[in-house]
């Protein structure tokens, strides 16, 4: 779907900042989610994009006034973050890896 940029003959707007919005919010939400987030790859995911070994989407939607990916891999990261301080058990070497990941630039998401 994401390579032929279409689904079912209709064309298809991916944005990774789509993505990474809704796994935001659901770290916000929900403890359950978030638990299950840090046993999966989004850690090592969140913190390639915002050390800036992944491609950024800034173009496709800072134009609109949009937070772009490395600005919500940030507010996901501190989503998880917060929950591991609200009691969700995390496997260290990804909340290490998440700590030492350079953060979004200040005054990007408000």
């Amino acid at each position: 779907v994401v390579e032929a940029r279409s689904f079912c003959g209709l064309p298809v707007e991916y944005r990774p900042r789509f993505v990474a919005q809704a796994l935001a919010s659901l770290c916000e939400a929900s403890a359950a989610h978030a638990a299950v987030a840090w046993e999966s790859p989004l850690p090592a995911v969140l913190s390639g994009l915002l050390s800036g070994s992944l491609p950024n989407d800034t173009e496709s939607n800072h134009q609109f006034g949009s937070p772009d990916v490395v600005e919500m891999a940030d507010r996901c990261r501190a989503a998880l973050l917060s929950r591991c301080k609200r009691g969700v058990e995390a496997p260290k070497e990804a909340e290490a890896t998440l700590r030492a990941a350079p953060g979004a630039p200040k005054g990007t998401f408000e």
